[in-house]
């Protein structure tokens, strides 16, 4: 959807334009993301990354650590980090 949604492709259910994703289903994706925590972040008791749509397989790392392997694409996963992966008063 990624691709759709940026027109890198063309819609994949007009004609037979779907033959042209399969080439897509062998690819490895990174996505990466940068935040910013402030200093109030280490007074918080418990820390959660909630992750919606997931491919059926990812890692999903921090500063390159991992926090989980994923398997399933029809879930909500929830996710506890510990605050000392991540780096108060910086950009992740």
């Amino acid at each position: 959807m990624d691709l759709l949604d940026n027109k890198l492709v063309e819609d994949p259910y007009y004609r037979d334009n779907l033959l042209d994703f399969y080439k897509y289903e062998t690819e490895n994706w990174t996505y990466t993301r940068s935040f910013f925590v402030d200093e109030s972040f280490s007074t918080r008791k418990q820390i959660e990354f909630v992750f919606e749509g997931l491919d059926t397989h990812a890692r999903i790392e921090i500063n390159g650590k991992l926090l989980a392997d994923t398997d399933n694409a029809h879930r909500t996963w929830v996710i506890p980090v510990d605050k000392s992966a991540i780096n108060v008063g910086q950009t992740n």
